[in-house]
């Protein structure tokens, strides 16, 4: 249905914004002290006021800052109407001063409440999203807004219908209050739940049914042995690229990782051991940035990963971050240590935030990484994804972040810091069992989480709706003996008239807009 051609019920009219305010309000050049509102003070999640500026009389008062308004006035922003900074003057800013960035709408007449949900709706908020100008700075003009038609009701009815809508809201707000309290139970409870499975009391059971596995002390003395044999087959092979045999005693240049010192440690089940990360990893370093020329945005040969595509989930994440070098870049001798391969596990070195861990899926088998990633290789007696878990436990974080160098801003971690974490090592059965625990339990929680978003995102989304009833007049009940919009109308042009009153300036070039009503 085109424009004025909607239906409305008995008793309603279609003017526009600008027939039912005044054409605008004072403005002033004033000293402080003042409260300065500018589009910064607006809230555009509650549309509320929410740090206005406090100037002093010795502050320096911004040009801009002209405009005096008073309660019940319904403050829009006219630049990025997508953003919907709009706001209705509480009694407290009485008299204050705003900022010539907004169009202040003083209602005649009309319930201010009405005015102001109709520049909530996301049908104004479409509206001026389609005419605005500027591409730098993308605003819309007083005569844009105030063009704008809507639906007027009885003023009665307008009174009921805000009541209602109030009424709505309230339970809404209440609603989301309690889904903000859930987040961080959610995020309280991963942690609790990681500090028990890595105390051993998420695998208790387990163990009272499986008492005779080999303990961890003697897997860790497997994991030193083939250590050292890795290293001594990469020495051998090093020799033999060279045509050379390896040199008598060549052994004895192995160096054994340095125990771990578990003096304040907590205490671990029996069949469990602490160790460093360097004993069990069959190296533990950190990627090389290419050449800008050798990498591309587009889907290229081998994927390039950055801290953008670590989560604090386990998984990588290529929904912002995605970045490949060509494969010549990624074979060469000098990208050799960047090179990650399924089950490797990656921490960043650059935060703030520290604390994002993920493990290289089997379906990626050619990745590489930045300086800014430390990558964790373990050795075959640690499962991936029990190191994964590991590293983001309360006080594996809670160590990484406290010993971090802190210069600019950001938070650096050493690679001697990676490599001397301290790790609670399980037998090897245990890990696999704790593992899988602790991802069914984690993904429950995350199932949780999207739940939780999508109610939040259903809310804001019955409040649009809460609005297009109302604008369609289906909240309340009509009244008979209301006087009808059309007597109210009148009455505002004669007063209007009588007082001399310009009418609100058109635009040089009319547009064609859409009514509110819906």
């Amino acid at each position: 249905m085109s424009d004025g051609e909607e239906v409305l019920p008995n008793g309603w009219e279609f003017t526009s914004i600008g027939d039912v305010t005044h054409a605008k309000v004072d403005q002033i050049e004033r000293s402080g002290p003042l409260t300065y509102i500018d589009i910064g003070a607006v809230d555009n999640q509650s549309k509320s006021i929410d740090e206005p500026n406090r100037l002093g009389k010795n502050d320096k008062i911004p040009s801009r800052a002209r405009q005096v308004v008073a309660t019940n006035d319904v403050l829009v922003s006219m630049t990025r109407p997508n953003l919907n900074a709009v706001a209705i003057v509480p009694q407290q800013f009485d008299n204050s001063i705003a900022s010539t960035g907004f169009d202040v709408l003083r209602p005649i007449e009309v319930e201010p409440r009405w005015l102001f949900n109709i520049v909530k709706s996301n049908h104004f908020i479409e509206s001026m999203s389609e005419i605005v100008q500027g591409a730098l700075y993308p605003a819309v003009r007083p005569s844009d807004i105030r063009e704008f038609k809507i639906p007027v009701p009885p003023l009665a009815e307008q009174r009921r219908i805000v009541a209602k809508i109030e009424a709505l809201q309230e339970r809404s707000r209440k609603a989301r209050e309690a889904l903000a309290e859930v987040g961080p139970l959610l995020e309280q409870f991963r942690q609790s739940l990681l500090a028990a499975a890595f105390r051993g009391d998420l695998t208790a059971n387990w163990r009272a049914a499986n008492p005779n596995v080999e303990p961890a002390s003697e897997l860790l003395n497997r994991i030193r042995q083939e250590r050292r044999q890795k290293w001594e087959q990469l020495e051998i092979a090093k020799y033999k690229a060279k045509g050379k045999q390896p040199p008598t005693g060549w052994q004895t240049a192995y160096q054994e990782p340095e125990p771990i010192n578990g003096t304040g440690l907590p205490a671990l089940p029996k069949s469990w051991c602490w160790t460093r990360a360097e004993e069990v990893c069959a190296y533990i370093t950190k990627g090389t940035t290419p050449a800008k020329e050798s990498m591309t945005q587009d889907n290229g040969e081998v994927r390039f990963l950055k801290v953008g595509n670590l989560t604090f989930s386990g998984a990588l994440d290529f929904s912002k971050e995605n970045a490949y070098i060509n494969s010549g870049t990624h074979n060469s001798g000098v990208y050799a240590r960047s090179r990650v391969y399924p089950g490797d596990v990656l921490m960043n070195l650059v935060g703030p935030p520290l604390g994002k861990v993920s493990v290289i899926p089997t379906d990626l088998e050619h990745s590489n990484v930045n300086q800014a990633i430390a990558i964790f290789r373990p050795l075959e007696g640690l499962n991936s994804s029990y190191l994964t878990m590991v590293l983001t436990t309360p006080s594996i974080l809670d160590r990484i972040i406290s010993r971090a160098k802190q210069t600019s801003g950001q938070r650096n971690l050493t690679l001697d810091l990676a490599r001397g974490l301290p790790i609670p090592l399980a037998p090897l059965a245990e890990q696999a069992e704790l593992a899988r625990r602790l991802e069914q339990s984690l993904s429950s929680i995350e199932n949780l989480e999207t739940d939780f978003a999508s109610s939040e995102v259903e809310l804001t989304q019955l409040n649009q709706s809460i609005l297009a009833k109302a604008f369609r007049g289906e909240l309340v009940l009509q009244d008979p003996n209301d006087e009808p919009a059309s007597e109210l109308l009148a009455r505002i042009r004669a007063d209007r008239e009588a007082a001399g009153s310009a009418k609100s300036p058109k635009a040089t070039k009319p547009r064609k807009q859409r009514a509110a009503a819906k």
